[in-house]
C-alpha cells in the first residue's frame, strides 16, 4: 500500500474518531475538500485539537512514524491556509513521510 493511501486511511480514521466525540449533526465529512479551520471551517479549537491528537496516533499506527501536527502548526502558524482542508493535511503528511516526494 502506498504512503498516500496509508495517510488517507489515517485521516479517515482520525475523522471517524473525532465524529464519535462531536454532537449529533456536527459530524465532519471525510471529503478531501472539507474545510477544517477558518470562518467556514467545521471545527472549533477544541475539536481541532482532538482531531490532531487522533491523527498523530493514526499516523503512527499506519506509517510507524511519529507525526506531530502540532509541530507542523508551530512551524507554519495556525492561520496557515495549507492546513485548513482535509486534502491539505494529507499532502503535508505525505510530504513529511517522504521529504523528497514531489
Amino acid at each position: 500500500m502506498s504512503t498516500e493511501a496509508k495517510v488517507r486511511i489515517a485521516i479517515d480514521r482520525a475523522i471517524d474518531r473525532l465524529n464519535e466525540l462531536l454532537p449529533a449533526g456536527q459530524a465532519v465529512s471525510r471529503d478531501p475538500g472539507t474545510i477544517l479551520l477558518g470562518r467556514s471551517g467545521r471545527l472549533d479549537s477544541m475539536a481541532f485539537v482532538n482531531f490532531i491528537v487522533a491523527l498523530d496516533e493514526e499516523i503512527e499506527n499506519q506509517l510507524g512514524m511519529k507525526a506531530s501536527m502540532a509541530d507542523e502548526l508551530g512551524e507554519s502558524g495556525m492561520g496557515d491556509l495549507t492546513i485548513q482542508e482535509v486534502h491539505s493535511v494529507a499532502v503535508r503528511l505525505a510530504d513529511r513521510a517522504h521529504p523528497d516526494h514531489d
